[in-house]
């Protein structure tokens, strides 16, 4: 069904755009979601593909979407499809992009470009509920994808933005704290810039990095002996647990101002639905940082150690 690599073209579909394999592969997709559907799985979200630049350099796993392309599969072949076989927005948010927010556009299409090229077609943003995104190129940098994240959600703020995937791509990471304080400041800095979510790609690998496609090992929350039978939580499982078992799934995002700004410290704050103030503050300074919360008639002081990751909750 691809074109692959002898046909000096990137790595796509074959035939005319919103074609034949077009259908094909949009069939395939909602045979996916009905035969998990018959299995009572319920799946509430789909991209439209993974890392869809990729393709252009003849990965075989990987498959190409420029933003036109991925704008005619989504209002010629998948959406229609979806709404006639009872996956309707409602019932199943179709997300586009889900892929890395480039720095650098000269061999990339962008977020924007994704967003603005498919979003724009009226006919084809009518399936679309979100857009995707991964960490990889943006997630060290101090200020993208910030501007990034917020241009799009100016000009489509109906459409959700989800960070889909990240890892660490050194290894297993077995005890590095650095892996850990990377999560925390990505997930603050996404979550204060729009984003609705922040989705880990490898929740559990084996001692050899397995399974995964390829030589190299990634990075993962939890390391598993599978001979031992022992599971040794990471760093970045700690991290990811500062939010996931603090904030509920329909916490809201609220403002606050930093009286002093600090180098290398990192705030969010967010309300439940219970009306609990949660705030989760990142230093990663070599010394510690004397905080101190004010919000209506709360007051609280507290020293944050060096290089550490804490909580606060109150009614």
């Amino acid at each position: 069904m691809k074109t692959g690599p002898k046909e000096a073209k990137p790595n796509q579909l074959k035939g005319e755009t919103g074609g034949q394999y077009y259908d094909i592969w949009a069939n395939y997709y909602v045979k996916f979601l009905d035969i998990y559907k018959a299995q009572n799985i319920t799946i509430w979200g789909l991209t439209t593909q993974n890392e869809p630049t990729y393709g252009r350099d003849f990965i075989p796993n990987d498959l190409f979407f420029d933003p036109e392309m991925q704008r005619v599969f989504v209002r010629k072949n998948l959406g229609p499809l979806l709404q006639k076989s009872g996956y309707t927005p409602d019932k199943l948010k179709l997300m586009i992009f889900d892929d890395n927010v480039f720095h650098n556009t000269s061999d990339h299409h962008t977020l924007q470009q994704f967003a603005d090229t498919i979003l724009g077609d009226k006919e084809a943003e009518q399936y679309v509920s979100g857009i995707a995104y991964h960490w990889y190129e943006s997630s060290r940098t101090s200020e993208y994808p910030d501007t990034v994240l917020d241009e799009v959600h100016t000009k489509h703020p109906n459409h959700f933005l989800l960070m889909t995937e990240a890892c660490h791509l050194e290894g297993l990471g077995n005890g590095r704290w650095d892996f850990g304080e990377h999560y925390a400041h990505d997930i603050i800095r996404d979550l204060n810039h729009w984003t609705t979510g922040w989705v880990d790609w490898n929740m559990a690998l084996g001692l050899n990095g397995c399974p995964r496609c390829g030589p190299n090992q990634f990075g993962t929350p939890i390391v598993v002996d599978i001979e031992k039978g022992e599971a040794y939580k990471q760093p970045t499982f700690y991290t990811i647990g500062h939010f996931s078992k603090f904030l509920s799934p329909d916490s809201v995002r609220i403002g606050h101002q930093l009286e002093k700004a600090l180098n290398n410290v990192f705030v969010l704050t967010m309300k439940r639905t219970d009306n609990a103030i949660v705030v989760v503050v990142l230093n990663q300074n070599e010394s510690e940082v004397n905080l101190q919360i004010n919000e209506s008639n709360t007051h609280l002081t507290h020293t944050i150690p060096a290089r550490s990751i804490q909580t606060y909750i109150w009614q």
